[in-house]
């Protein structure tokens, strides 16, 4: 990690303990070189290392562990998180769980409230109660995290889950969409993500941005742009709704790629599915992304061609009209 990233963390654990009006002892220079040692010369986790380092200090004071975790947090809510590293609490409701197939992550899935909704990842270590479908709960001690732009929420060992009696009310953040399928963005396909706990992100030759070379573990998916005619959308399909609209399962999209002997070929192949064809989805917009739940097609391919057709034909009608003038 560069040094202004140590800086940072080290400035907001600093922060955290002046809030308290804990008297500490260390500058925020040695916060920084504890965190730098943990992370880099014992390869320990970014979250672990940050917990690591606020518990050492709190031997240092007379604060309560339970206390310093349990208190003082930001309120967050799901709609409006807009910086990583965030320790707070937030009351949601878990409106979608996915699967997974990472032996890392324990759940993930899209929780909401009043405010709009975002992603959440329990990480297997983590050792939590697993979240149900459709319940409502306080959740204290969870992080926030930023990865391409999209905010989430992490929870990790010192998160609390406390379930509610009355539903937390959620935005009615599920809408429609129509419009044509205009660009496949790679990565989409057949990809992998980083197996490290507290991680899943997309590796690229064989290397994750935060861990360095790692094997990888595959997923589908499908970045693209829908565009309604008046305005694009960026769209993105897990790997259940990747198979639904394309017919492609994992088990087949491994099998292209060996045949090929190169993942890219499943991404041309959507791309061919796809691209300048017609889709109804259903899903729900967080952040910059729209993330698809279910999709169809709503035109006919003979359709699409006619209007193209027809599109072609003004075209160059406007064109000859043109040229006449001209003469």
């Amino acid at each position: 990690m560069p040094a202004s990233d140590y800086a940072e963390m080290a400035a907001q654990i600093h922060d955290q303990f002046d809030d308290t009006g804990a008297d500490l002892i260390h500058s925020e220079r040695d916060i920084a070189d504890m965190l730098s040692t943990l992370i880099d010369d014992y390869q320990v986790q970014r979250e672990e290392a940050r917990s690591s380092v606020q518990h050492r200090l709190l031997e240092d004071t007379d604060l309560d562990a339970t206390s310093f975790f349990g208190g003082g947090n930001t309120a967050l809510d799901a709609g409006k998180l807009d910086e990583a590293d965030v320790w707070g609490d937030i009351e949601v409701k878990v409106l979608q769980l996915w699967d997974v197939e990472h032996d890392a992550i324990a759940q993930k899935g899209l929780i909401g409230d009043a405010s709009g909704t975002t992603m959440f990842t329990a990480f297997t270590s983590s050792d939590l109660p697993r979240l149900e479908e459709g319940a409502s709960y306080r959740l204290t001690n969870v992080v926030t995290d930023e990865y391409e732009g999209e905010y989430s929420v992490k929870l990790n060992s010192k998160t609390g889950i406390e379930p509610l009696s009355e539903d937390v009310d959620v935005a009615d953040a599920s809408t429609t969409l129509e419009g044509a399928l205009v660009a496949i963005q790679s990565p989409s396909g057949l990809i992998k993500r980083c197996p490290e706990d507290d991680c899943s992100r997309v590796v690229g030759s064989g290397s994750c941005p935060d861990h360095g070379d790692v094997a990888g573990e595959f997923d589908l998916r499908i970045k693209a742009v829908l565009d309604d005619g008046e305005q694009a959308h960026r769209v993105l399909f897990d790997e259940e709704a990747t198979e639904a609209i394309t017919g492609i399962s994992m088990s087949e999209a491994k099998q292209q790629a060996m045949d090929a002997l190169d993942t890219s070929v499943v991404e041309h192949r959507m791309r061919d599915l796809l691209e300048g064809r017609y889709y109804r989805v259903e899903g729900r917009q967080t952040g910059s992304w729209y993330l698809v739940d279910d999709a169809e097609a709503f035109r006919e391919q003979s359709d699409v061609d006619a209007l193209q057709a027809e599109a072609s034909a003004l075209a160059d009608e406007l064109s000859d009209e043109m040229t006449d003038a001209a003469a």
